[in-house]
């Protein structure tokens, strides 16, 4: 990945690359607090888009509070996209039902395969999928505020 990110005393501190940004814009943090068995999950999730020459990237970072303990999901992943002009041009599928079920803390990072282009118009965007342990009401979709244009 292009940037990682640390979780220090419960802030989320953005690292660079070894490499240098051309120019680089980030969502607000979001969150999202999710009504599962025993205590209920947060989820915190920054989406950033950015450009290295003409290669540009897409990521989502985050962490989750009080997962584990018992089940908590029977589904959770994330999409992440890089977009131009709201159109999808590469993304990934990020799947984090073991470790959110097993895990009471833990950051995560979710990135798209670079695409080369030019022009503005670029963002991250990201859709969380879950489906909550036993309330027999499949699965729940929490689109997020993409990042700024750049």
């Amino acid at each position: 990945m292009l940037a990682t990110v640390a979780i220090l005393a419960g802030m989320m501190v953005f690292t660079s690359p070894a490499h240098a940004i051309d120019e680089r814009d980030c969502s607000d943090m979001q969150h999202k607090e999710f009504a599962t068995p025993g205590t209920n999950v947060d989820l915190y999730i920054t989406l950033c888009v950015w450009r290295t020459g003409s290669r540009y990237d897409a990521e989502a970072f985050g962490e989750w509070w009080d997962g584990g303990g018992v089940r908590k999901f029977d589904a959770f992943r994330m999409e992440v996209r890089l977009e131009k002009n709201d159109a999808a041009i590469t993304y990934n599928d990020c799947n984090y039902l073991s470790a959110v079920n097993s895990t009471e803390h833990s950051g995560f990072t979710c990135g798209t395969t670079s695409a080369t282009g030019s022009g503005s118009g670029w963002t991250a965007d990201a859709t969380v999928l879950y489906d909550l342990d036993s309330d027999g009401k499949g699965e729940y979709f929490w689109d997020l505020t993409g990042s700024p244009k750049i």
